[in-house]
């Protein structure tokens, strides 16, 4: 098709809802009618039958093209018309400045430089809709920038799905519909292994989180030990607090987002405060940074340091046992707990030797079943001088009752004394 020039009458004719899905078209790749609806006609009470209309007048005016991909809707794509119509409302440049080489990169301007195979577009769709919803709920509350796989441009090492870059942290997004084997889930971890070990990733001063989400399955609790089995083998022993990783399906994942890892969240530091106020006020556990620790362990970080203290403010000894912890929240189930679950006894063994005592390892979960499912998939079952909780059980049991620990066959066995070596079978998860 011969190239065309924008059409002022075809801007003038289109509405300002028809100039925002030209955009979300050309971020996102392609859209369907549905997204469409959805996330931007719907929004200004536009009838469903009239956002069809729209979308038609779209298509018959040449700005987007369709793909079939075995759905109800097809895929749009801009055409190259409709790319040069987007250039022109939005004065988007012929070229942008990139300051990582210090050169111009000429921004995409043909039709096919954004089409996909058919068989990608599910994947595709289903990724958009994640980060459309993102975009809804983040609203004008804080600023950041999307960046579709296509022009991720922040990073050169490493290339996912989606990449949310905000003031101090970066989100990358992974979409699984399930279609991975293990062996491709092993290279995606092989990539990521090779960007933590680059020297772009220790010059880049930010957080990254990465979200795996779980799309396309009836049982997404086989599908995450999978992906979580494969982690282990490929990624799991280099997860700190600066690269933390999220595995779940797209509502579960949504949530940890905005109350963890946005700007302002305080859903996750709400949860902790309700934690630290249970420790003290039912149990006389004081709380502090375990700041002492960072001389021994640079690169890892627990939530916190707790510990009863006797009236000569040295640690309390009850039943022969020092009362103090080191405390993580498993709650949202984040990969770096498992790590440090993983590692732990590599990492008391520095502890002996530096400060000639062990202190053990507190994990509060928020579900046994889950935190079970979870140390069963990476071996970790076995794990001396690590105990486990949650607010619960806290909240309504005496401190030795509350605490507990599993063994092979999912038995739990909770404790008598203060000492934590009489231990109490509870019951057997099955």
């Amino acid at each position: 098709m011969a190239y065309r020039k924008a059409d002022v009458k075809v801007i003038e004719a289109m509405t300002d809802e028809d100039k925002l899905v030209l955009q979300a078209v050309y971020n996102h790749r392609c859209l369907n009618e549905d997204l469409m609806y959805e996330f931007f006609y719907k929004k200004k009470n536009i009838s469903r039958g009239y956002a069809a209309r729209r979308v038609r007048w779209l298509r018959q005016h040449d700005l987007l093209r369709p793909v079939e991909y075995c759905e109800d809707f097809p895929a749009l794509f801009l055409t190259t018309f409709g790319i040069e119509t987007y250039r022109y409302i939005y004065d988007i440049p012929k070229e942008i400045y990139d300051a990582e080489s210090g050169k111009s990169k000429r921004t995409l301007r043909l039709s096919k430089e954004l089409l996909m195979r058919p068989n990608n577009l599910r994947h595709q769709m289903a990724l958009n809709r994640f980060a459309l919803t993102f975009d809804d709920r983040a609203g004008e509350r804080f600023e950041y920038t999307y960046q579709d796989e296509k022009f991720v441009n922040l990073y050169t090492t490493i290339r996912p799905d989606g990449l949310i870059s905000m003031m101090n942290t970066d989100i990358f997004l992974e979409m699984d519909m399930a279609s991975e084997r293990k062996d491709a889930l092993l290279s995606k971890w092989n990539h990521y292994r090779a960007f933590l070990k680059s020297k772009e990733y220790r010059e880049k001063n930010k957080k990254m989180v990465m979200v795996f989400i779980i799309n396309n399955v009836k049982d997404a609790e086989r599908r995450r030990n999978l992906v979580l089995s494969t982690m282990q083998l490929g990624l799991l022993d280099l997860l700190d607090d600066c690269f933390e990783v999220y595995v779940d399906t797209p509502e579960r994942l949504m949530d940890i987002v905005f109350n963890k890892v946005t700007p302002g969240s305080i859903g996750g530091a709400l949860g902790l405060q309700s934690l630290t106020n249970c420790l003290m006020s039912q149990h006389r556990f004081i709380s502090s940074s375990g700041e002492f620790l960072k001389k021994m362990f640079p690169e890892t970080e627990f939530y916190s340091y707790i510990r009863k203290l006797n009236e000569k403010k040295k640690i309390l000894t009850q039943d022969g046992r020092p009362q103090e912890f080191l405390l993580d929240a498993f709650w949202d189930r984040p990969m770096s707990v498992l790590n440090k679950l993983l590692y732990y006894n590599r990492v008391g063994a520095v502890m002996t030797r530096e400060l000639k005592r062990r202190v053990p390892y507190l994990v509060v979960a928020a579900d046994e079943r889950e935190l079970y499912n979870d140390l069963k998939v990476v071996q970790a079952i076995d794990c001396s001088n690590i105990y486990f909780t949650t607010l619960e059980r806290l909240q309504k049991s005496s401190f030795p009752e509350a605490l507990f620990q599993f063994n092979s066959l999912g038995s739990i066995f909770h404790f008598e004394d203060f000492a934590l070596e009489k231990r109490i079978y509870e019951r057997t998860i099955k």
